[in-house]
């Protein structure tokens, strides 16, 4: 069995109504501990951003991952990217675990796929309203 570590991105409202996106850097804390217990051997990558472009151009209004907006969250998660890395490398591991993204469909884009060693996009048959047996064939490509 393999396992992917994941670092939320935590969505929080201001009393003026500002909605903000912070991902739980106090995470890598737990993480770290995790991985010095436990070792390495049954993980596979550790993700950082669980639809984190999506939330904040839905909160922009946008919903271009490369417009300015897209550029923002990328460069917040790019950060985040190699604090996990940083946290990651202190730990002088037997091996190098990738360090990835996860975003609905296609919000991503060069800045943070440069950053990552692998994306994975969020594609779930009920938000194209399908019945069961037509689930399986809503995420093939042409």
């Amino acid at each position: 069995m393999t396992t992917t570590l994941y670092t939320p991105a935590n969505v929080t409202k201001s009393s003026k109504g500002i909605t903000t996106f912070v991902i739980c850097c106090r995470l890598t804390c737990p993480y770290r501990r995790i991985i010095q217990l436990y070792g390495t051997d049954h993980i596979s990558g550790v993700t950082v951003g669980n639809e984190y472009v999506l939330n904040y151009l839905t909160s922009k209004s946008s919903d271009d991952p490369t417009d300015a907006n897209g550029l923002v969250a990328a460069a917040f998660l790019q950060a985040k990217i190699k604090d996990t890395r940083d946290m990651l490398a202190s730990l002088n591991l037997d091996k190098t675990i990738p360090v990835g993204n996860g975003d609905a469909g296609s919000y991503t884009n060069t800045q943070i796929l440069g950053s990552v060693d692998y994306f994975m996009s969020n594609i779930h048959p009920w938000f194209g309203h399908l019945p069961v047996d037509q689930s399986a064939t809503w995420s093939e490509f042409p």
